[in-house]
C-alpha cells in the first residue's frame, strides 16, 4: 500500500453516484478493461470530491508503477501485459492520477508515497512516460504541497534540476524556439518540453534562489514568449507548458521577473502579444464557424489572465490592455458544454479582479446586464446553489453540475462586491437567494404538498365557516408542510372557499386537524399568464423578503406590520406553478371592513390610535430601505375589534413593494415613500368621513390614486368643505 492511510480524517462527504461507481469499476476490473477506461476519463467524469474516496484505485496504481520499474530494470515483461501495452497503461494512470488530484477539493497530498516511484520512473527511454510524471509533478506542485518536504522529494527534485541544467541551449546559441521551429531531429520537442514543465516544478516548489538562478536566466523568458507565438499546431502542448511555467513565475516571484513576465507578453498593451492571443482564443470558443482553439491550452490562458490579476501590477496591465469587452463576451456566450462553463467562470473571476481597479470599461459594455442575464440563466429557478461541494443542489433538488455550481458562486460573489459599491446600490438586487445576503439568510422555507378535495361538516360555532356556506358540507384540502433544513411535518387543512382576493393573489383559512381554533392564512401567487417562471420568482421572493424584513418574527410582537413565518418553494397543481405565503390569520377585519360593514362612528380616539399604529408601521417599512406602494383601505388589517383596548393595525400585502435594492422602480424610492404618506394620510381622512378614496375622486379602486395629481384632487375635494 503506497498511500498513507493514517494520514486522512474521516469525512461525513461522499463521493457522488457517478463517482463512487466509477471508483468501484477502476478498482476492480481487469487490466485491459482499466486501460480502455482510463483513456476515456475525462474531469467532468470524476467531478469534485476527496482524495481518501480514490485510496483503493492510487494503491493500484502504484502495483502498476512498480512492474514498469521492474521492467526499466529489465526484468522479464509481465505475463499479462505486452511491454508496449504496460507502459502504456502506466501513462494512463499518470494521467488520470494528475487529473484526480487536479479536481479534487480536499488533497491530503502528502500521504501520497509514490513519489520513489516516479524518481525510478523518470529514467524510463519513452518520452510519454516522462512526460507524464512531469505533468504530475507540475499539479502537485501548483497545489501548495512544498515536493521537497516529502518523502523522496529533494532527490526528485534534484533530478529535475539536471534535466533544465543539462539542456545546454544558452551555452550553444540555441534558443527554445529555434528548438521548436525545427522538428527534424527525433524527440527535440518532448525534450524541450520536458525541461519547460521541470523548470515549472522547481518555481512552484520553493527551491534556493541559487539553484533557481542558473537555469531561469536572463532572457529565458523571452524565448518562452517567443515559442507561444509560433503558429505550428504540433506545438500545443510545449505552449501549454509555457504557459504554466510563466504562470508559476507569476504566482511565486512578485520581483523583477513579475515585471519581465509583462513586458515579454506584452499584457499592459491593446495591442500586445498576450491580448491579442487572448481576444483570438475568445473568438474561436464563441464563434462556431471559426476553427476552434486547443481546450488545453484555452485553459492554461485563462488560469494566466486569473493569476496575472490577482497582483496589483497583473492588474493594472490586465486593465490597460482593454480586454473586459472580450471577457464579456465569454460571459455572454451560452453552451450546453461542460467545459465552456469552466471559462465562463474564470472570466466572472477575472473581470471581479479587474474591477477592484476600475469599474469604467465594466459599465461602458453594460457589464451588469449580463452577468445578471448569465444569472437567470444558470438558476432559472432562483433556488440556492449552497450545497456540499461533492453533490451540489438547488431549492427544488436538482443537482448542479460541479462546474456549474462554481459558476453561480462567482457570479455571488461578485454581485456582493458591487451591492457595496455606491455607484452600484440602486441597481444591484438579488437574482439568487444568496446565504450570505442579509435579505434572505433568515428567511424560512418549505415545501408543499396538497391532497384532493375532501368534505366535512361545518362547524356550529361559525369559526370554520362563513354565512354562504353554513348548513352546508364544507370543501377543503390537506396541505403538507415540510420545513427546509429539518424534517419537520406540519398537516394542515385548507379550506376550498378564499377568504381574501386581490390583484394577483388569493387568500385561504388553514387549520390544522382537530384543533379548529389554531388557525393560519395560506397567501397563494400563481404564475400570471404574460410571465416567466423567473419573473414569478422574482416577484414572489421579492414580496417575501421585504415582508418580513419589515415585520417581527413572532406573533405576539407585531410591530405593526402582518408577520410572514414562511415562502414555499414554487410547485405545480392544477397545471400552475404557484408558491404560498404563510401568514397569521387575522380576525378584525381591514379598515374597508369599517366603512361598509355596520360599525360604530370612528372616534377621534380611535382615528387617533389608528393613525399612530399606522405611522408606526410605515416608519419600519420605511427605515428599512422599502416603499409598500399599495396602502389602500383593505390593507390595513386590525387584530381585533377597533372597540377593544388591545388592538392592533397590521400593514399587510407588499406584493407591489420595492426595495432599495430593487431594479423594478422606475423613480427614486424616496418619491415612493412619499407617495405611502400620502396614501395612508387619503385612508386616515376617509375613514373619518366615511367615505372611501375612490367614490371622493370618481376612480375605481383598482386605480386609486395613481399619480400625484390625483393627490392633490383628493385633498382639495375632502379638505374644502372641512375649511
Amino acid at each position: 500500500m503506497k498511500v498513507d492511510r493514517s494520514r486522512f480524517k474521516q469525512t461525513r462527504y461522499k463521493a457522488s453516484e457517478e463517482c463512487e461507481d466509477l471508483i468501484e469499476f477502476l478498482r476492480s476490473c481487469s487490466e485491459s478493461q482499466l486501460l480502455e477506461n482510463l483513456k476515456s476519463v475525462t474531469s467532468s467524469n470524476v467531478g469534485k470530491c476527496q482524495l481518501i474516496h480514490w485510496i483503493d484505485v492510487l494503491d493500484r496504481f502504484d502495483t502498476i508503477y512498480e512492474k514498469q520499474c521492474d521492467l526499466n530494470g529489465n526484468s522479464t515483461a509481465s505475463s499479462w501485459l505486452e511491454t508496449g501495452e504496460l507502459e502504456d497503461l502506466t501513462v494512463a494512470c499518470l494521467n488520470f492520477t494528475a487529473l484526480l488530484i487536479e479536481h479534487c477539493s480536499s488533497r491530503t497530498l502528502e500521504a501520497y508515497n509514490s513519489l520513489d516511484r516516479l524518481a525510478a520512473l523518470l529514467v524510463s527511454a519513452r518520452w510519454e512516460i516522462i512526460l507524464a510524471i512531469l505533468a504530475l509533478l507540475f499539479v502537485f506542485s501548483k497545489r501548495s504541497v512544498a515536493l521537497k518536504s516529502m518523502e523522496n522529494g529533494e532527490s526528485l527534485l534534484q533530478q529535475l534540476f539536471n534535466l533544465v541544467e543539462n539542456w545546454g541551449g544558452q551555452e550553444h546559441g540555441l534558443k527554445l524556439a529555434d528548438c521548436c521551429r525545427d522538428l527534424s531531429q527525433e524527440n527535440r520537442l518532448q525534450s524541450a518540453q520536458a525541461r519547460v514543465l521541470s523548470l515549472a516544478v522547481l518555481v512552484y516548489s520553493d527551491v534556493s534562489q541559487v539553484m533557481l538562478e542558473s537555469v531561469l536566466y536572463g532572457g529565458l523568458i523571452e524565448e518562452m514568449v517567443d515559442v507561444l507565438k509560433l503558429e505550428d499546431p504540433r506545438l500545443t502542448e510545449i505552449k501549454y507548458a509555457i504557459l504554466g511555467t510563466l504562470t508559476a513565475i507569476v504566482c511565486c516571484d512578485q520581483g523583477p521577473r513579475f515585471q519581465d513576465v509583462i513586458e515579454a507578453t506584452g499584457a499592459a498593451k491593446n495591442d500586445g502579444f498576450l491580448p491579442v492571443m487572448v481576444r483570438k482564443c475568445i473568438d474561436q470558443l464563441t464563434d462556431p464557424n471559426m476553427p476552434p482553439f486547443p481546450h488545453q491550452l484555452a485553459t492554461a490562458l485563462f488560469s494566466f489572465l486569473y493569476h496575472l490579476g490577482k497582483y496589483e501590477k497583473g492588474g493594472e496591465a490586465l486593465v490597460s490592455c482593454l480586454l473586459m469587452e472580450s471577457l464579456l463576451k465569454v460571459v455572454n456566450h451560452y453552451s450546453d458544454s461542460h467545459e465552456f462553463i469552466t471559462f465562463v467562470t474564470r472570466a466572472v473571476v477575472i473581470i471581479d479582479l479587474i474591477t477592484n481597479l476600475d469599474m469604467n470599461a465594466f459599465q461602458t459594455h453594460n457589464g451588469l446586464d449580463i452577468l445578471e442575464k448569465r444569472m437567470r440563466h444558470e438558476v432559472p429557478s432562483g433556488g440556492t446553489a449552497t450545497c456540499q461541494p461533492e453533490q451540489p443542489v438547488d431549492d427544488v433538488g436538482r443537482q448542479y453540475h460541479h462546474r456549474r455550481f462554481a459558476l453561480v458562486k462567482s457570479l455571488q460573489n461578485f454581485f456582493e462586491k458591487v451591492e457595496k459599491d455606491p455607484s452600484f446600490v440602486n441597481s444591484v438586487h438579488p437574482l439568487v437567494e444568496n446565504p450570505k445576503d442579509h435579505r434572505y439568510k433568515h428567511l424560512p422555507k418549505f415545501k408543499v404538498t396538497m391532497g384532493n378535495l375532501t368534505k366535512s361538516a361545518p362547524s356550529r360555532d361559525g369559526h370554520l365557516c362563513t354565512r354562504s356556506t353554513y348548513e352546508m358540507d364544507v370543501l377543503y384540502r390537506s396541505i403538507t408542510i415540510t420545513w427546509n433544513g429539518s424534517e419537520r411535518e406540519e398537516h394542515w387543512e385548507m379550506f376550498d372557499k378564499a377568504c381574501g382576493m386581490g390583484d394577483y393573489a388569493s387568500v385561504y383559512r388553514i387549520h390544522k386537524k382537530g384543533d379548529e381554533d389554531a388557525g393560519q392564512c395560506i397567501k397563494q401567487l400563481t404564475k400570471e399568464k404574460n410571465e416567466d417562471l423567473m419573473q414569478f420568482i422574482e416577484r414572489t421572493n421579492s414580496e417575501a423578503a421585504t415582508q418580513f424584513a419589515c415585520s417581527a418574527q413572532e406573533l405576539a410582537d407585531y410591530h405593526n406590520i402582518l408577520p410572514l413565518y414562511g415562502i414555499s418553494e414554487v410547485f405545480q397543481f392544477g397545471n400552475k406553478d404557484r408558491v404560498f405565503l404563510l401568514l397569521p390569520f387575522i380576525q378584525g377585519g381591514n379598515f374597508l371592513d369599517l366603512l361598509f360593514k355596520g360599525h360604530r362612528v370612528i372616534t377621534p380616539q380611535n382615528l387617533s390610535e389608528i393613525l399612530a399604529q399606522s405611522l408606526s408601521g410605515l416608519a419600519i417599512i420605511h427605515q428599512k430601505g422599502i416603499a409598500h406602494r399599495d396602502l389602500h383601505l383593505q390593507n390595513f388589517m386590525l387584530t381585533k375589534s377597533l372597540y377593544e383596548n388591545d388592538f392592533a393595525v397590521l400593514i399587510a400585502d407588499f406584493g407591489k413593494a420595492v426595495a432599495s435594492w430593487s431594479k423594478n422602480k422606475d423613480e427614486d424610492l424616496q418619491t415612493f415613500q412619499f407617495n405611502d404618506i400620502l396614501q395612508l394620510l387619503a385612508c386616515m381622512v376617509s375613514l373619518w368621513i366615511s367615505e372611501p378614496p375612490e367614490s371622493i375622486i370618481g376612480l375605481s379602486f383598482k386605480n386609486f390614486i395613481p399619480s400625484g395629481s390625483d393627490y392633490k384632487l383628493f385633498f382639495e375635494k375632502v379638505m374644502s368643505p372641512l375649511c
